[in-house]
């Protein structure tokens, strides 16, 4: 190698950047402030008017018909607390009941699925 083959170049320069003296921020949560409006609300009293509650003189209903009223409240009421009892009863046998043996069988069987084939493989070796 010959000394002019060689060149004498000078290396490149790099650019840099030029960076200010003073850094800018932006605040990044801003508030921005809302007027605040009260409004000032006026209680009004309501008065309810009661009429006085006065027993009557005399009862309404003799002591025979009041029982016999009782007698026939109380037929209405088992009446309907049996409808009550039967449709409960019906609701378990035809919709609960059925739901969760169903949903049982599968938890079982998906439970025997992943973990119990394991241990009959380890039987037939």
């Amino acid at each position: 190698m010959t000394v002019s083959s060689v060149s004498t170049r000078k290396p490149r320069k790099t650019r840099t950047r030029k960076t200010s003296s003073t850094k800018k921020t932006s605040p990044l949560n801003t508030v921005t402030k809302l007027p605040v409006v009260m409004t000032e609300e006026t209680k009004v009293e309501e008065k309810v008017v009661t009429p006085p509650v006065t027993r009557p003189a005399e009862p309404n209903i003799s002591l025979e018909e009041y029982i016999s009223d009782f007698k026939v409240r109380w037929k209405i009421h088992s009446y309907e607390s049996g409808i009550l009892w039967n449709q409960s009863v019906n609701l378990y046998n035809d919709q609960l009941k059925p739901a969760a043996i169903k949903a049982f069988d599968y938890v079982k069987s998906s439970y025997d699925k992943a973990f119990n084939e394991v241990s009959k493989e380890e039987d037939n070796k």
